[in-house]
């Protein structure tokens, strides 16, 4: 079995509402199960928001071509799981 932590992933708009609840609960999961799941947040304005999406559709294709929105939550830099 895996020993290493799970990673969750939070990117989004700063300024967007549904960034901050996802990202709030991303750091609740990752407070209450402390060593097994790991926290990264990427926060961006909107230019750098768009730029980071193409990245990221290029990168891991599938899913997430089809994304638009902000936020984005990715488990171990690779799982889509949407906003």
């Amino acid at each position: 079995m895996d020993s290493s932590p799970l990673k969750i992933t939070v990117a989004g708009k700063i300024n967007d509402p549904n960034f901050q609840r996802c990202l709030l609960v991303a750091q609740t999961i990752e407070e209450e199960h402390y060593g097994e799941v790991t926290l990264e947040s990427l926060h961006f304005f909107e230019t750098q928001w768009d730029e980071y999406l193409r990245k990221t559709a290029n990168r891991l294709k599938g899913l997430f071509y089809d994304h638009q929105d902000s936020p984005l939550v990715i488990v171990n830099d690779k799982e889509y799981v949407g906003n």
